[in-house]
């Protein structure tokens, strides 16, 4: 008879970004430092997570370890300070608590992201959503999965990207939140528009612009024109492109975001050969 043995899930190597960060920067660069101790601090978390209160300790290997491998980054005090609120969180916590320290490993994604390393952020957001608790801290939950999707979706992994904001839309959607769905689900609609699929990521924008008006979520409508425009450029219709920017600029209240949709609209506009309006814009 065949010894039956109890299933237990399969073990998963994570932070590998880092790693292959470290692999392609040389070594005592602060690239290479800089990802060497989000590693520790990371699998700090982790192992004090799953292990217990002793991780905790400053004198255990690991944690020593991690705090000397932040201490060591150089002229990178950002870094350092993300890190080290981390390490200073779970000695001050002792018993393991993920929900206190996890806007903290929220902040050091968006200080990663900020800086153009999307891998490495995408798996500082994963770490978030893997360990939140949706029930307590909604808004980091949808927040993770969003910008982990970002993440995804600007580096190819389209399935992936796919998956984390369907995640987000389910949590908004257990909220009964309709401006949260339509979010997450404008950045599913942008998968597709990464895969190629112009018509089916029309579709789609068509009918949450029309659900974000409906609402009057001036915002999120203006975020869905202004993708909106980019596709109609892909699709050749320059025309709609500009009626579509021009309908997003209008609606848009953030002054950062205007000269995005204004940068967009002058670029439609030059290549549709209005140059005096496209020098105006």
């Amino acid at each position: 008879m065949p010894i039956r043995r109890p299933r237990a899930p399969k073990p998963a190597l994570r932070h590998v970004a880092f790693m292959e960060t470290m692999a392609s920067s040389p070594e005592r660069s602060p690239l290479h430092d800089g990802a060497y101790a989000a590693l520790l601090t990371l699998r700090l978390l982790d192992h004090w997570l799953s292990l217990g209160s002793e991780l905790a300790d400053p004198n255990v290997t690991a944690h020593r370890a991690a705090r000397e491998a932040v201490n060591a980054i150089p002229d990178d005090a950002e870094m350092r300070a993300a890190l080290s609120s981390i390490l200073n969180a779970i000695s001050a916590l002792q018993e393991p608590d993920a929900q206190p320290v996890l806007p903290r490993v929220y902040a050091l994604g968006g200080l990663i992201e900020r800086r153009g390393l999307l891998s490495e952020a995408g798996d500082i957001y994963a770490t978030v959503a893997r360990y939140v608790d949706s029930n307590v801290h909604l808004d980091l939950a949808f927040d993770a999965h969003m910008r982990r999707g970002f993440c995804l979706r600007n580096n190819g992994e389209l399935e992936w990207a796919d998956q984390s904001y369907a995640s987000a839309a389910s949590l908004a959607i257990r909220d009964k939140d309709r401006v949260r769905v339509i979010t997450a689900r404008q950045g599913q609609a942008k998968v597709e528009w990464s895969r190629g699929n112009l018509p089916a990521a029309d579709t789609a924008m068509e009918a949450l612009a029309t659900e974000a008006e409906q609402l009057d979520a001036k915002r999120v409508l203006a975020m869905v024109l202004h993708d909106r425009s980019g596709v109609a450029r892909d699709r050749g219709d320059l025309p709609r492109a500009i009626r579509l920017g021009y309908d997003a600029f209008t609606r848009t209240a953030d002054e950062f975001e205007r000269e995005r949709v204004l940068a967009d609209l002058a670029n439609y506009l030059s290549v549709y050969g209005a140059m005096e309006s496209a020098a105006d814009a």
